[in-house]
């Protein structure tokens, strides 16, 4: 299975090598990296222009700000008929896209994420970590499926069928993912592997705040909609 890997990036020069570094190392090699840079004024463009010696890697810049509006312009000129949608500062193990890609084929789906774990020492980042997971597992067979942006696999045709990402919404991913549902794709979630994320979010906004504003997200969401 080919598929093309989409990157938004915006001043992400201490983590988008450490992800790039990883799919050097990835067994199945059948894929091509698209990487989106909105401008960046840090030396992201810097660490990532290396990695074009190694990797199938396209670079565009002054991509449109916003990760919505950069998933989409990279899917528009992704070659693949499988992309899949990363953000710059998650880290994978050198087998992952094996085993999350055949996994996908093997349960025939549309759409997939994986199951992810935090990029920390400390227990309380694991546990929100496994608490945000297990929430979305819980929606996996509705037909309000949610995916977190860090990694979602989709048919391009189903993409393009949803209009890609929706720039105007809050939770674009858990939108999206929902829309794709809506037009008929099948999801599921994989576990026979996973992918880091970062915490720096959590750092930045502080634990107890970030995971009640993300309730009062979620809360309006399923109360509201969009």
């Amino acid at each position: 299975m080919k598929v093309s890997i989409i990157i938004p990036c915006l001043n992400e020069e201490h983590y988008v090598a450490k992800l790039l570094c990883d799919l050097e190392r990835q067994t199945h090699n059948d894929f091509e990296v698209i990487l989106m840079d909105a401008d960046s004024i840090d030396k992201t463009l810097k660490v990532v222009k290396p990695f074009r010696q190694s990797l199938p890697l396209t670079i565009i810049e002054h991509a449109p700000k916003g990760v919505a509006n950069a998933r989409n312009i990279g899917a528009d000129h992704a070659v693949s008929d499988w992309l899949l949608f990363m953000d710059a500062d998650v880290t994978v193990t050198p087998n992952f896209l094996t085993t999350f890609l055949e996994a996908a084929r093997k349960h025939e789906v549309d759409a997939a994420s994986s199951k992810f774990t935090a990029d920390s020492h400390k227990k309380l980042d694991h546990f929100g970590a496994w608490l945000h997971f297990r929430y979305m597992k819980l929606f996996e067979r509705t037909s309000y499926p949610l995916a977190p942006g860090g990694c979602i696999l989709i048919r391009r045709d189903i993409h393009h069928k949803v209009s890609g990402f929706d720039p105007r919404v809050m939770s674009e991913d858990f939108d999206y993912i929902t829309r794709c549902a809506a037009a008929g794709a099948s999801f599921k979630f994989i576990t026979d592997t996973s992918f880091k994320v970062s915490v720096r979010r959590y750092e930045k906004d502080g634990r107890i705040r970030l995971f009640l504003k993300l309730m009062v997200y979620e809360a309006h969401r399923l109360i509201y909609g969009k």
